[in-house]
């Protein structure tokens, strides 16, 4: 019923979102397995809400995710700035939870369920469409062979250098940020559940 191109993140999250529509989905990534990325990322409660529908805020803290109550901006030699104490919001909403980003991608995939197959080593070359112009599927290579995938529906999940997207005349600008963070644990934290920036 679906393509979904790109297996990060947006990807995964496009597949169980179709998923519980009840649609049957395809999921094709260029990369021959997930490659380790030396980051974190920490999930804030409106995604951690979608994450707990799917089961996989569950997976994610039965390997280890760190649920943090508060994030606090603090300057250079330490005095707190400005503090977000979650745990004033409604319940079930009163943490953060920080993981490794691979384990967040491995326990989104590992809920997929039988509707949805992932594909990796798969490029997709290009969006096939009918007479009128709309998009009817992706032409794809895997293993050296070309092929089609047909379906109703492709979603571009696929990055910022997204062929499918430029093929449909979207555009997108990558922007930095001007700064650049680093990640510490610190001993003898006033709170141990702080997450501190």
């Amino acid at each position: 019923d679906a393509v979904v191109c790109g297996a990060g993140a947006g990807g995964l999250a496009s597949a169980h979102a179709l998923r519980a529509l009840g649609l049957r989905v395809l999921v094709l990534d260029k990369q021959p397995r997930m490659r380790p990325v030396a980051k974190g990322e920490v999930l804030q409660p409106g995604a951690l809400r979608v994450l707990r529908r799917w089961g996989t805020e569950r997976l994610l803290e039965q390997r280890g995710g760190v649920r943090l109550g508060r994030l606090v901006v603090r300057a250079p030699a330490g005095t707190p700035l400005m503090a977000l104490d979650y745990g004033r919001l409604p319940e079930g909403d009163r943490w953060l939870l920080s993981h490794d980003h691979l384990t967040i991608l491995d326990a989104l995939a590992e809920g997929l369920g039988p509707t949805v197959e992932v594909r990796r080593g798969v490029l997709v070359e290009e969006a096939l469409r009918d007479g009128s112009g709309r998009v009817t599927g992706v032409a794809v290579t895997e293993g050296g062979r070309r092929y089609e995938v047909h379906a109703p529906l492709t979603v571009a999940a696929d990055g910022i250098s997204s062929r499918l997207r430029r093929a449909a005349g979207i555009d997108a600008r990558r922007v930095d940020y001007p700064h650049r963070l680093v990640s510490f644990d610190l001993a003898g934290a006033p709170r141990p559940d702080d997450f501190s920036a």
